[in-house]
C-alpha cells in the first residue's frame, strides 16, 4: 500500500460531539475533541489499508450530508520538501535585509537535490518559497488554467525530472483583515524597510483561527496564484480541489483554507519594522 494518500473526510458537529466519516468507506468516528477524532480516523486508516501517513481533506457537511464548503477557497500547501542546489542563481537580486528575492524569476531552471515522492513539493533554501508540481498533477488542470502561468522544467543532477515550476503571470497579494489581529512574531506582521516587502500573519477572533486573506475583487477565475508571507502558490475554489485530490495517481496533497474579503473589510495593519531578519537559509 502506498502511503501519504489524501482521503476525503466528511465532518459535522452535533451539540458537543463531532461526527467524522471517511468517504466511500464504513470508517467513522464520534468524539468530543475534533483533533483527537481526526487522529482516531487516521488510526483506523492504518488498520484498514496500512497507510501510516494518511492526509485528511476535511469537508464540512450539515445533518443531511450536504456539503457546506463548496463556496470556499484553498491555497495548495505541501507535505514534502527538497533542497535547492542553486538557490543563489534563480533570481538576479536579493534584498540584503530580509533575504527575499527582488524582481522577477530569471531564466535559470531549478536544480533540486533529490527526486521527491509527493505530487506537490516545497523548495527549501529559497525565499519566497516555491512549489513544484508533478506531471500527473499538471495533467489534472484544464486548458484555460495554462493561461495563468509559464511552465519550466525542474532538474536533478543535470537530469530533467517529471516535476515543473509554474511561474505565475500575475498573482494576488495577501491583505489585512478588518477583524484580524497582527502581533509581531517570527518575523511576520512586518515590513522590510529596504525592499518594502510586507509579511502578514492574520489571526481572527471572528474565525478563531489564523487565515490568509485576499481581496475578492481581484478574483475572476476559479484558479489563481496568491502570494502570502513566505511563498507564492496556486489557489482555487474548494470544489475544484476536491476533484483533484480524488485522482488516485496523486499523493501527499494538502491545502490551507483562504478567505476572500470585500474591499470594506481590507485594512493596512500597523506593522513592525525589524532591524534584522532571522530566516534560516
Amino acid at each position: 500500500m502506498n502511503e501519504a494518500n489524501t482521503y476525503i473526510c466528511y465532518w459535522r458537529k452535533s451539540k458537543k460531539t463531532y461526527l467524522l466519516n471517511l468517504r466511500d468507506t464504513d470508517i467513522s468516528i464520534t468524539g468530543s475533541d475534533f483533533n483527537i477524532a481526526k487522529q482516531d480516523i487516521c488510526e483506523k486508516i492504518i488498520a484498514w489499508n496500512g497507510d501510516g501517513e494518511a492526509i485528511l481533506e476535511m469537508i464540512k457537511v450539515d445533518g443531511k450530508g450536504k456539503v457546506l464548503d463548496e463556496g470556499k477557497y484553498i491555497s495548495i500547501s505541501y507535505n514534502e520538501s527538497v533542497a535547492l542546489n542553486n538557490f543563489k542563481e534563480v533570481y538576479n537580486n536579493y534584498c540584503s535585509k530580509c533575504k527575499f528575492a527582488v524582481g522577477k524569476r530569471n531564466d535559470t531552471n531549478l536544480s533540486i537535490s533529490r527526486i521527491p515522492e509527493s505530487s506537490v513539493v516545497g523548495i527549501d533554501r529559497m525565499l519566497p518559497y516555491v512549489l513544484i508540481y508533478s506531471h500527473d498533477f499538471i495533467n489534472t488542470l484544464n486548458r484555460n488554467d495554462y493561461n495563468l502561468f509559464d511552465i519550466r522544467d525542474v532538474y536533478c543532477n543535470e537530469i530533467k525530472t517529471n516535476y515543473y515550476e509554474l511561474i505565475p503571470k500575475t498573482f494576488i497579494k495577501e491583505v489585512g483583515y478588518k477583524y484580524g489581529t497582527y502581533e509581531y512574531r517570527f518575523n511576520l506582521n512586518s515590513k522590510c524597510t529596504e525592499c518594502n516587502r510586507i509579511m502578514l500573519s492574520t489571526y481572527s477572533n471572528k474565525l478563531k483561527d489564523d487565515i490568509e486573506c485576499y481581496s475578492s475583487s481581484e478574483i475572476s477565475t476559479d484558479m489563481f496564484f496568491v502570494e502570502n508571507a513566505l511563498s507564492v502558490t496556486l489557489a482555487m475554489k474548494k470544489n475544484r480541489w476536491l476533484e483533484i485530490v480524488q485522482n488516485m495517481n496523486l499523493k501527499g496533497l494538502i491545502s490551507d483554507e483562504i478567505l476572500l474579503i470585500d474591499n470594506e473589510e481590507i485594512i493596512n495593519p500597523k506593522l513592525h519594522e525589524p532591524k534584522k531578519y532571522d530566516f534560516i537559509m
